[in-house]
C-alpha cells in the first residue's frame, strides 16, 4: 500500500496538484489551502504519531513547520515543545540549510 503525504507542487509552487496528476496510491493526504497551512513533516508525524513510535522524532516535524511557516510556527504545539526541549535558536540554526535552496 502506497500512501502519498503531499504540501506543494512538485516545482515547489503552492497550487494544489489536480487529482489527475496524483501517482495511483491508496491514501492521498494534503493540507495545501487550509488556514492554517501545515508543513508535510507535522503532517506526516500526525498521521503516524497513533500508530508508530515517533515522539522521539517530534523535532523534526518542528524543523519543517519552522521552514515552511517561518516564525508564524512558533504557536504550533510540536514548535513550541521542540523549542522547550532543544531551544528556537538552535532549531532555526537547523532549519536554515534545509530552506536555503528556496532563497
Amino acid at each position: 500500500m502506497a500512501v502519498v503525504v503531499y504540501h506543494a507542487d512538485a516545482d515547489g509552487t503552492s497550487a494544489a496538484m489536480a487529482p489527475a496528476q496524483a501517482p495511483e496510491v491508496e491514501a492521498f493526504v494534503s493540507t495545501l489551502g487550509d488556514d492554517p497551512e501545515t508543513s508535510t513533516s507535522a503532517l506526516t508525524y500526525e498521521l503516524l504519531a497513533p500508530i508508530a513510535p515517533v515522539a522521539p522524532r517530534a523535532w523534526l516535524a518542528a524543523l519543517g513547520l519552522l521552514g515552511g511557516l517561518g516564525d508564524a510556527a512558533r504557536r504550533h504545539p510540536l514548535v513550541a515543545a521542540a523549542a522547550r526541549q532543544h531551544g528556537i535558536t538552535a532549531l532555526r540554526e537547523a532549519t536554515s540549510p534545509s530552506t536555503c535552496g528556496r532563497r
